[in-house]
């Protein structure tokens, strides 16, 4: 079986958070620039992505321009993913379809740096907004895990 890829990606620099809420903050100025250079980073390493997405605005924001950039497929919004617990993160991982050879998972910290650190069976150097974390993955999804996860590189914009 050769190989899948996994991308780990926190989202781009959002704006403070106002009355809207933490969910409803958008995406900064910077941010946008973030998103756009990862975009290019990623079209470079992966071919078509299947972006799974935090119901944020933030991390809808970061998907819509990764998209945008690549030609991937449009993301799927997955509302467990926001303040998700990292074994919640491996359980949404392990759900998806064997047909998937690259898969990104957009979301939020401290989900991300830790579900990296687990899969790579070690620390992961912090996750600055829109980094992600490129993984090598040998088995099927449903037996994700760091037994079958080799980090390839950390991406930063």
């Amino acid at each position: 079986m050769s190989a899948r890829h996994l991308v780990l990606v926190r989202h781009a620099e959002a704006q403070a958070a106002g009355a809207s809420g933490d969910q409803q903050r958008p995406l900064s100025r910077h941010g946008r620039t973030q998103a756009a250079g990862l975009a290019r980073q990623l079209a470079q390493r992966l071919g078509a992505g299947h972006m799974l997405c935090s119901s944020a605005r933030r991390t809808r924001e970061t998907a819509d321009i990764v998209q945008q950039q690549t030609g991937w497929p449009e993301p799927v919004i997955e509302t467990g993913i926001y303040e998700a617990a990292p074994a919640t993160l491996l359980a949404l991982l392990r759900e998806q379809p064997d047909t998937l050879r690259e898969l990104v998972l957009i979301g939020h910290n401290p989900g991300m740096e830790a579900i990296a650190a687990h899969l790579a069976g070690r620390p992961v150097l912090p996750m600055g907004t829109a980094s992600a974390a490129l993984f090598e993955v040998h088995n099927r999804w449903r037996e994700l895990g760091p037994e079958c996860s080799r980090l390839i590189t950390l991406v930063r914009p």
